[in-house]
């Protein structure tokens, strides 16, 4: 009898022990889901705070669409020349100034600037189609072009000439990505972030030019019974994301003046 008694007894200790720890693990369970529940709330509660703060950024900067273009610029080949050539404009906003105007009867060079040094440069040279030069026989640099805005420009008329086979324009950004030695003579482009520009280009130079040996005004032209090109760049190679919102809205409004 006091056998069986001790037996229960001890049958009646084990379930309590066992018992004790399923409610102990089930309590250290709750306890490290409660905190990840809290860990999680706590990295979301951050992401979207960064996300506010970043979309608040975004903000503060000023769309190239919604830039005032409050002063123009336009180009003066056919009045110092005295010949029957179109005349092109181009807009920018307060803060930018003409630093240049320059015209003969071989080309014409017109610059804004801000305060930075970022300029935007229209240039004219006069020239048969290939007439500009090989360019350099030492390095060349590889430039994506890709579109990052639209262009009022609308190829037409140059005397008899209808250039309308150009088709459709952009802002395109010029990236630099690679730059090759060729005086090593392997030929091999090396990766490179390099300088970031912007111009105004038909659409059919979106891509990617493996052999830029020239200077950007020559490089990045069109032929419009002469070589024209209208390029912004900084004396770094960036810009700021308002100036990049800037060159945008300004090379966007280039087009022949009516």
């Amino acid at each position: 009898m006091k056998k069986r008694v001790l037996a229960i007894v001890l049958v009646i200790s084990m379930v309590s022990v066992t018992a004790c720890g399923a409610k102990k693990q089930d309590a250290s369970k709750k306890s490290e889901d409660k905190v990840r529940v809290i860990k999680q709330a706590d990295i979301e509660e951050d992401t979207e705070e960064t996300d506010a703060n970043e979309q608040s950024e975004e903000q503060d900067i000023t769309q190239a669409a919604d830039i005032a273009l409050t002063n123009t610029y336009t180009t003066r080949y056919e009045e110092v020349n005295m010949v029957t050539y179109p005349n092109f404009t181009f807009s920018y906003p307060d803060g930018w100034n003409v630093t240049e105007q320059d015209v003969t009867s071989q080309q014409e060079v017109g610059t804004i600037s801000n305060d930075r040094g970022v300029t935007v440069t229209f240039m004219h040279i006069d020239g048969t189609p290939g007439g500009l030069g090989a360019g350099s026989s030492v390095s060349a640099a590889r430039v994506e072009v890709s579109k990052v805005g639209d262009s009022q420009f609308v190829p037409g008329y140059v005397q008899d000439t209808n250039y309308a086979d150009l088709g459709s324009f952009g802002v395109m950004k010029l990236k630099q990505t690679g730059q090759i030695d060729m005086k090593s003579g392997n030929g091999e482009v090396q990766d490179i972030d390099g300088s970031t520009a912007y111009g105004v280009l038909p659409e059919s130079r979106i891509g990617t030019d493996d052999m830029v040996n020239s200077l950007y005004c020559s490089e990045f032209s069109f032929y419009y019974s002469a070589y024209i090109s209208l390029i912004a760049q900084s004396p770094d190679g960036t810009f700021t994301p308002e100036e990049e919102q800037q060159v945008i809205a300004i090379l966007g409004s280039f087009k022949v003046a009516e």
